[in-house]
């Protein structure tokens, strides 16, 4: 009995923390345990972090990736190969995208986008941060956070001194960094992050330094993991989805056999009745599948123009970096 009460308790802690199956997908959840680094998740209301300064000089505070979400019948979540080697071409990794190649398939024989879009990768992104919001969740040290762009644009946007717009800020400076809040409302697609703002300078300690590269916690997806998905998803094991073009030839066709049955009714003798005015027809309205993602992952808008050049943030956090060496 108590190893099945284990079993439940470590059930728990992973829905706690948010270790879903599907996050396992892009994640390596294994390299994080071995590391020590459990996923942040931001609660309802105020909240209050450290960002960390990465372990590649070359990044800024933060690294974009691109996922495939609720691939199969799983709802599988993996990593795009072909966007995320656009934007990170460093990277030693098959630049091809089994999905995305499927995606333009379906594209080109002429289906509507509603009806492949689930098939686009859509942008997330990935910190190091230490969650100051209670003394406890101070004390539990580093945290990944996975993170939809609008958490992006929040800490891009106080990341410049309001005094000087031109001067740009390393919020993620292990000795002149800052403390950032923001306010999580809402849940599911309708998350809603607002209200960025600098808290005060703090100093981290080195030993919150001692972080993994971005590259080394992400799971580079083979081509059989995600072929295996969708092949899974298109022989029946999901239930397949109405195109819209599939739902307007149901209608047309049961306009069609309406009318056929009506001429073919014997026709009746004229009669004085009273006229009836006939109903509208109401067309069915299509309901919208409810996205399984816990946060918003739609892609980013066009950064306005008052945020910083990622290339300024570097630049400033390796002259701090050399500084403090």
């Amino acid at each position: 009995m108590s190893s099945r009460i284990d079993s439940i308790k470590q059930a728990q802690q992973k829905a706690k923390e948010g270790l879903s199956s599907k996050f396992k997908k892009y994640l390596d959840f294994a390299v994080l345990d071995d590391e020590g680094l459990k996923q942040y998740k931001p609660s309802d209301g105020n909240n209050f972090i450290r960002i960390l300064p990465p372990a590649d000089e070359k990044a800024y505070f933060g690294y974009d990736i691109y996922v495939h979400h609720n691939i199969g019948p799983s709802n599988d979540a993996y990593l795009c190969r072909r966007r995320t080697k656009e934007e990170h071409p460093e990277l030693d990794i098959d630049g091809t995208c089994p999905i995305c190649e499927r995606a333009n398939v379906l594209k080109n024989q002429g289906m509507e986008w509603e009806d492949y879009k689930y098939l686009i990768p859509t942008t997330r992104f990935i910190f190091f941060v230490v969650d100051y919001t209670t003394a406890e969740s101070k004390a539990e040290g580093p945290k990944v956070f996975d993170a939809p762009p609008k958490i992006n644009d929040g800490f891009l946007a106080v990341s410049v001194n309001r005094r000087n717009p031109g001067d740009v800020i390393d919020i993620s400076d292990p000795d002149e960094g800052y403390e950032v809040s923001f306010t999580r409302k809402g849940s599911g697609i309708k998350t809603q992050y607002d209200g960025f703002k600098l808290e005060g300078k703090d100093r981290v300690p080195d030993d919150w330094l001692d972080l993994p590269f971005f590259d080394e916690i992400l799971i580079i997806p083979s081509d059989e993991d995600m072929l295996e998905s969708m092949q899974m998803e298109e022989s029946g094991t999901k239930e397949p989805k109405s195109t819209r073009a599939q739902r307007r030839e149901r209608r047309t066709t049961t306009r069609t056999q309406t009318t056929k049955t009506e001429e073919e009714e014997p026709e009746e003798k004229p009669t004085r009745k009273r006229k009836q005015v006939q109903e509208p027809v109401e067309e069915p309205v299509e309901e919208e599948e409810a996205d399984e993602i816990e946060e918003e992952t739609e892609q980013p808008k066009k950064a306005s123009e008052d945020l910083p050049a990622i290339s300024d943030v570097v630049e400033r956090a390796r002259r701090k970096r050399r500084t403090r060496e």
